[in-house]
């Protein structure tokens, strides 16, 4: 599934469920595409009808991506989001790289559940958690997440699911997995192709993080 495809999919579920919305689009050089072109992704049906706000890295940034990874590269793009964005408490990070069955579902868990700082799926005992979905209060990302952002370098193992994990063993964020697991279309290709989410792969990965 292209880039297209999956903005495309996220525009029609904003509209379906008649969310208030801004979309982000970010360059990145993880990325091949220009940032001139960036903004013809957009489906000419939904351009007037979401705000989308595009903006770009410094070549200091640039570098640095390059030197540390996706994981980096991931949680400066929320830096940016944050700092520019000023409405509600919360927001909803979705992986534009994986078109997420149940969207709507897991948006109404997450709501359901927005007394916790932060819901995403993570197990201590399997170490593992995810970041492809989850939904966060601001000020609990910029106290707790981006404090020690130079660490995620994918070099060294420290990907941004490990750093994740680190910080969310902190008894000073309340944590929530959500209710329902996100559904990916079978034999979708994972965001670094190392693998493919097979019906036996998403059922494995879901007993996981039914583990605390």
């Amino acid at each position: 599934m292209n880039t297209h495809d999956n903005l495309k999919w996220i525009c029609e579920f904003i509209i379906k469920e008649n969310i208030q919305a801004n979309i982000y689009l970010l360059e990145s050089s993880f990325i091949e595409i220009n940032n001139d072109d960036l903004i013809q992704l957009i489906p000419a049906e939904f351009k007037d009808k979401i705000i989308f706000t595009q903006f770009c890295f410094t070549d200091e940034e640039k570098l640095m991506i390059r030197e540390k990874g996706k994981g980096y590269s991931e949680l400066l793009m929320l830096k940016k989001y944050v700092e520019i964005n000023n409405n509600g408490d919360y927001f909803l990070k979705i992986s534009g790289r994986y078109k997420v069955t149940n969207i709507s579902k897991l948006f109404e868990s997450s709501l359901i559940q927005g007394s916790s700082d932060i819901i995403l799926d993570y197990s201590f005992f399997f170490k593992k958690c995810s970041t492809i979905i989850f939904c966060i209060r601001k000020n609990v990302f910029l106290e707790y997440f981006l404090t020690d952002i130079s660490l995620l370098d994918d070099k060294s193992g420290m990907f941004i699911e490990r750093y994740f994990l680190s910080i969310l063993k902190s008894p000073q964020i309340t944590k929530a997995k959500f209710k329902i697991r996100p559904n990916f279309p079978v034999f979708l290709k994972s965001g670094s192709y190392n693998s493919t989410y097979t019906f036996s792969k998403q059922l494995i990965t879901d007993l996981i993080y039914k583990f605390p």
